[in-house]
């Protein structure tokens, strides 16, 4: 059985894209686990779509754990591939990747991946954080989808929350982005919470980390996100501030 915070990661680097300062600070208690769902990849900055799946999927691992000790989290890698490392994905474009029309339940893969994020919450004691898919990516839709239903539906009785996707968050619209947690979570009410006391040096300090995926594109997102915003942000349940979230859900 697990305890601590467990952060379920779409891909290697989602995570410290997006929650970054916050980790390096140690702003989000101990222990945390990273778990990264999809690390099988053909995706590189230099070969999008079309590199050698298991040197990427090497590359990609190796990242993440130097990532993971710098940033004092753990890392447990599921074994599923991102559409282009995938068989059956009906996705054969790059554009199609973020098609926000695209059901993320019409992909073959989803059942697996919905099966082994309910084995690992089984076991699991402490609260969870996940992507809103902000930016339509599929893999972070069926991710989202996934934990929602799991969680909020089934009444796991976890505290969840939703971690807001870096770098398709960047210039980031408090109403739009109410507006997905609203339609993600199905009626609960949710408020965002900014984690105050990160550092974005050390952040990119840690993205620098993953030069095979992470563009210069992505860091200019995500300096422009800081000089804007000047933290990371959660959406946690209303009744909830980072404090009592992380410690298992205890109200204020």
């Amino acid at each position: 059985m697990s305890s601590g915070l467990t952060i379920f990661s779409p891909h290697c680097d989602d995570v410290p894209l997006s929650l970054g300062s916050a980790l390096c600070a140690g702003l989000l208690g101990s222990p945390v686990q990273v778990v990264a769902v999809f690390p099988r990849s053909r995706y590189t900055v230099m070969n999008k779509g079309s590199a050698p799946i298991e040197a990427t999927t090497a590359t990609r691992m190796t990242e993440e754990r130097k990532a993971a000790s710098m940033a004092c989290y753990t890392v447990r890698f599921l074994q599923f591939g991102e559409p282009f490392a995938r068989t059956d994905s009906a996705i054969a474009k790059l554009e199609d990747v973020c098609d926000a029309e695209r059901d993320p339940e019409s992909e073959p893969i989803y059942e697996s991946v919905h099966t082994a994020l309910c084995e690992i919450l089984d076991s699991h004691t402490g609260p969870i954080l996940c992507p809103m898919a902000y930016g339509d990516h599929v893999d972070h839709r069926i991710v989202a989808r996934s934990i929602r239903d799991l969680l909020l539906l089934n009444g796991k009785g976890l505290p969840v929350g939703f971690y807001e996707d870096q770098p398709y968050a960047a210039y980031r619209s408090g109403r739009k982005i109410a507006q997905r947690v609203d339609a993600l979570t199905l009626g609960h009410r949710y408020h965002a919470v900014p984690i105050v006391g990160g550092d974005i040096h050390e952040k990119l300090t840690l993205l620098a980390v993953y030069e095979s995926q992470i563009e210069d594109a992505y860091l200019k997102d995500v300096r422009e996100h800081w000089r804007l915003c000047g933290a990371e942000y959660l959406w946690l349940p209303e009744s909830m501030e980072l404090e009592s979230f992380l410690t298992g859900g205890k109200q204020r």
